[in-house]
């Protein structure tokens, strides 16, 4: 992931500068992860694995996963969700899957 490529998402949200190259965070087995400093704070980029994302029962799990964790969040138990965009928590763009947390 590059800068561009990060302000291109996070510009959905109203972030208009990105202050540096996204950094790879470690520790993902399936999926790629990326702190990234911008400025109105520091977000996290989840680059969705291809494959799995091309499996046809996979936006749907991911949707029920983070309506649930929403939920559990709005009911008082800690949860890292995912930022809704349309409704959904993924970006599509540029033909890969994007998720954005705070």
């Amino acid at each position: 992931m590059n800068k561009k490529l990060a302000l291109k998402l996070l510009f959905n949200i109203g972030i208009n500068e990105v202050y540096n190259e996204p950094l790879p965070i470690s520790g993902g087995l399936l999926h790629k992860l990326y702190k990234v400093e911008t400025n109105k704070g520091i977000f996290a980029i989840k680059v969705l694995n291809s494959e799995i994302m091309s499996r046809a029962e996979a936006e749907n799990n991911y949707l029920l996963s983070e309506l649930y964790s929403h939920a559990a969040k709005q009911a008082g138990i800690n949860a890292v969700c995912a930022k809704l965009f349309n409704r959904k928590p993924w970006l599509f763009v540029d033909n890969h899957y994007y998720m954005v947390f705070d």
